[in-house]
């Protein structure tokens, strides 16, 4: 199992990239994870990422920046297929970019369809494999190396398809191809499931890629180190399992205050948790 971190792109109104990389560099972190846009940042910049990153021998993974744009929501295919398959392209075309520079194959976090209403949930089924198997073939036919991670979400009133560990199970087993595994979001995963965790219907074949953070009252992507959160069940289950992918630690500027600091902190908290568990 590796560590890695999600690179916030809103730091960089504080700190430059080089000056962020200096700080934060640490030889236990073997990846990190970017949003890209370029309503976001330059190419040049993401550029440079790419660049330095490679240098220290770290790893790009990337998840899709619904954050950005409406065109990243799956289920605007339905009134917008041409404009959403587009957004798409443009973006895989820039993590290709990237690759270019890192020659390194890489992970694509996704999240599956919006719903609001239960009786809506078989759309968001509908669109969601629509979406996956456009992605998949045009993955393979670009020949792309790139690796897609299905989220596992947190259940909220407006529901996603992938707020539950049955629908990731039903989506990965529909299409039963190598490059499309699970991202198991630990807390969004734990928050579902608190009352009872168990790993019999969590494959461990299936994760790909991991995401974990803390969470302080209803507020999560906050310091993992601060969080009243006991993920041990969780880590445990991944070291006996012999998970090698990436644990990626999700935390956000917008809910840290001395967000430098604090991942600097989660990342040797998180390091020393799982030396713990494995000892």
């Amino acid at each position: 199992m590796k560590l890695g971190y999600t690179f916030d792109e809103k730091i960089l109104k504080e700190i430059s990239i080089n000056d962020f990389f200096k700080k934060i560099y640490n030889e236990k972190i073997k990846s990190i994870e970017i949003s890209p846009d370029e309503k976001l940042l330059s190419l040049d910049e993401y550029k440079k990422i790419a660049e330095l990153s490679t240098d220290k021998k770290i790893n790009i993974n990337f998840h899709v920046p619904y954050f950005i744009d409406e065109l990243y929501e799956i289920m605007n295919l339905n009134n917008n297929r041409k404009d959403v398959i587009d957004s798409y392209k443009k973006l895989l075309k820039l993590i290709n970019e990237l690759q270019d520079i890192t020659c390194k194959s890489s992970m694509l976090v996704i999240h599956g369809g919006k719903y609001k209403k239960k009786e809506k949930k078989s759309k968001g089924i509908y669109f969601t494999l629509s979406f996956l198997d456009w992605m998949l073939n045009f993955i393979e036919r670009k020949k792309l190396n790139i690796t897609l991670a299905f989220e596992t979400l947190n259940k909220e009133n407006d529901r996603q398809v992938g707020d539950t560990r049955e629908d990731v199970s039903y989506i990965i087993n529909k299409f039963n191809d190598s490059k499309l595994g699970i991202c198991w979001d630990i807390t969004h995963d734990y928050f579902n499931n608190q009352k009872k965790i168990k790993f019999n219907d969590l494959s461990i074949k299936d994760i790909y890629y991991c995401h974990i953070h803390g969470r302080i009252k209803n507020k999560s992507h906050t310091s993992i180190k601060k969080s009243d959160i006991d993920f041990s069940k969780q880590l445990n289950y991944l070291i006996k399992n012999d998970y090698n992918g990436i644990l990626n630690i999700e935390l956000l500027s917008q809910y840290s205050k001395k967000y430098l600091d604090d991942l600097l902190n989660d990342i040797d908290y998180l390091n020393n948790l799982v030396n713990k568990e494995r000892s």
